[in-house]
């Protein structure tokens, strides 16, 4: 990747397996500079699964069955970063089934 002080990941990572989102981040987190941030925005699943959204519950239904990837919970994205990464933070609202995980290089 290019030097940049953010990544952001919008959309993406639901698309692919699970080493290749690992080595996307790993990718970004070797071509920032010290403090840079990594912005992950994706439909989550729910971390108990039966209060997820029916959108994210859907398009993982989706992904499952006719792709590669498929929908993360927040703790699954946190530890996808946490090879280097630090303080990834979770911003959610209940006005958008998106949500996004912004950590710290």
């Amino acid at each position: 990747f290019p030097s940049a002080d953010l990544y952001a990941f919008g959309n993406v990572l639901h698309n692919w397996p699970d080493e290749m989102n690992r080595n996307l981040l790993a990718k970004a987190y070797h071509s920032l500079p010290q403090n840079g941030t990594v912005a992950v925005l994706e439909m989550l699943i729910a971390e108990d699964i039966t209060s997820t959204d029916r959108s994210a519950a859907g398009l993982n239904l989706c992904m499952v069955t006719n792709e590669q990837g498929r929908q993360y919970k927040a703790s699954e994205l946190r530890d996808m970063m946490q090879d280097g990464f630090m303080d990834a933070t979770v911003y959610s609202s209940p006005l958008t089934p998106y949500t996004v995980v912004v950590a710290k290089k």
